[in-house]
């Protein structure tokens, strides 16, 4: 009703100037006629009184339909907010995962390289041990006791 309502305040203050002119216009003498043109404005007024609430009752349905509408952008833009909540704390647990995935991928890399090491060294330990023992194992064919 706030956008319709100074054109309806228009419509009344000139449906009330015309009949103010109408009435300064008319001489008192012509009572018959007076009553008829008083008789048509009356018409012309319900007329225009009837336009005047059929114009209220549409503005009151717009502004029933602008409420609706907002009311439901309302409704939409709260559940955008929280699917858009929802999907960074969603981000966040998957950033988090992947970070504590990476750390546990490190440190099992770490551990296989010592073992790797370890193992390098344990076979190091036995090559050298395998050559000492064919080293003596020769040593010990070449000089007879």
């Amino acid at each position: 009703m706030y956008f319709l309502y100074p054109a309806n305040e228009a419509v009344r203050r000139e449906n009330n100037n015309l009949t103010n002119e109408v009435y300064l216009l008319i001489p008192v003498s012509e009572g018959d006629e007076i009553k008829k043109v008083r008789k048509r404005l009356e018409v012309e007024t319900d007329a225009l009184q009837a336009a005047f609430e059929e114009i209220e009752a549409v503005d009151e349905e717009i502004d029933w339909r602008i409420q609706e509408k907002d009311e439901e952008f309302e409704n939409t833009l709260e559940n955008n907010l929280r699917s858009l909540q929802l999907s960074f704390e969603v981000d966040e647990e998957i950033d988090w995962r992947i970070q504590e995935k990476d750390e546990e991928f490190e440190n099992t890399l770490e551990n296989n390289l010592r073992s790797l090491d370890s193992v390098k060294s344990y076979r190091e330990v036995e090559d050298k041990d395998k050559a000492e023992t064919l080293r003596m194992k020769k040593k010990l064919v070449v000089e007879p006791k």
